[in-house]
């Protein structure tokens, strides 16, 4: 998804030019730059002023460019990404002097990196250490490799199917977690609006925010899988308890609970099945708040899950001194809470994993190149949340 490649950066010691109107000419047609700023540049009076950065030049043109008093041709490590702005959001960029600046490139800059070189050279009057003695020298150092979960076909596919989906029914934003429910390793995670380049408008800090990650949203009726399991796991309920669904409109004194299609008597399951704000509302209050808070809590909602990028948000989950007589009824079908995009995915996650918690993780591993030592990220079962049995019948559902 990204790569490192070598590349040339021009610069001018302006008070070394002899000829400026020449330089500037043959610079900005070498380098298509402006020949107005490359004259201001040398009018500057400045020691030392950047041309262009990072730009693909043939030896030639690079000979050509040394051989002129006042210009240096410098090489500079470049960042180049195969597939576009495939995985953007989560490879990131990085600004002119390789510094990461969003994605895996911020959160994995110091690996990343490397290590500089460095030289001790004579210099005369004039600055220049052309033909005169080097003192000390120490070679750079290559950074590390970071290789990802992501599936490149995967991620390519989901953009696409999103963007889509987006644009089918109106949408401002949507995203997309695909993950590996047991290890936790993220295949693909797509997110619309994304940036279509590294460059320019695109570099607005609103299209890299990784908002899987960091933006929270009431989840609504997925969040009756949490409930759910709260209930067949405290044995609260069994999956042939019958509820009343009240034909869609239940008075419960502290809130006037709906349903989008009327039933009258439902069992537990079915209203599950359905899609019942009513009966799982009802069956909700046969929990203590204790117990249901401690299901929402092991379920990972209201703290971090430990993904190694930079912005993830723990959601909002309000304490349990700060209910009001309506929080549990309502909490039942997703309201009143939080949640992550990518927090949902891994309680989903959780159910399909025999009711094991798996840590989310984007990093399968990191190799140094310069010791071939290869550091794997291994696998992390956060906690049981759930018996097998309870998770086998929430699938079955």
């Amino acid at each position: 998804l990204a790569l490192s490649v070598n590349s040339c950066s021009i610069s001018i010691s302006p008070k070394e030019i002899e000829n400026p109107d020449q330089v500037a000419a043959i610079l900005a047609k070498r380098l298509s730059v402006s020949t107005r700023e490359v004259r201001k540049n040398i009018r500057s009076g400045k020691s030392f002023v950047w041309v262009k950065r990072q730009c693909s030049l043939t030896k030639d043109v690079q000979r050509q460019l040394r051989s002129i008093r006042g210009v240096g041709v410098h090489r500079e490590a470049d960042r180049v990404y195969p597939y576009d702005c495939t995985a953007a959001k989560i490879v990131g960029f990085v600004g002119h002097d390789s510094k990461g600046m969003a994605g895996i490139e911020a959160a994995y800059d110091a690996q990343l990196r490397g290590e500089p070189g460095w030289e001790k050279v004579q210099q005369d009057g004039a600055n220049r250490s052309r033909g005169y003695h080097t003192f000390a020298s120490k070679k750079p150092k290559n950074g590390k490799h970071v290789f990802l979960t992501i599936d490149a076909r995967l991620q390519e596919i989901a953009e696409m199917e999103l963007e889509g989906a987006i644009k089918k029914t109106g949408s401002r934003a949507g995203t997309v977690v695909l993950m590996h429910c047991k290890t936790g390793e993220i295949l693909a995670l797509a997110e619309y609006p994304s940036a279509k380049s590294r460059s320019g408008r695109s570099l607005a800090d609103s299209l890299w925010t990784i908002r899987s990650i960091s933006c929270v949203y009431e989840p609504g009726s997925t969040f009756k899988l949490v409930t759910a399991a709260a209930l067949l796991e405290t044995k609260k309920v069994r999956s042939f308890d019958v509820f009343d669904g009240e034909n869609g409109r239940a008075d419960m004194d502290v809130a006037v609970i709906s349903d989008a299609h009327p039933f009258e008597e439902l069992t537990f399951r079915d209203g599950f099945v359905q899609s019942s704000n009513i009966v799982m509302a009802k069956a909700a209050l046969k929990l203590e708040p204790f117990e249901f808070m401690k299901f929402v809590r092991l379920f990972g909602f209201g703290e971090k899950l430990g993904i190694e990028l930079f912005g993830e948000s723990p959601g909002q989950v309000v304490p349990l001194e700060e209910w009001s007589k309506r929080t549990q009824i309502t909490m039942a079908f997703g309201q009143e809470i939080a949640v992550t995009p990518l927090q949902l995915a891994n309680a989903f996650a959780a159910v399909a994993n025999n009711g094991v918690l798996p840590m989310p993780r984007i990093v399968r591993a990191v190799a140094d190149e310069n010791t071939g030592e290869t550091e794997e990220t291994e696998m992390v079962e956060l906690r049981k949340v759930i018996s097998k049995n309870t998770a086998k019948k929430l699938r079955e559902y």
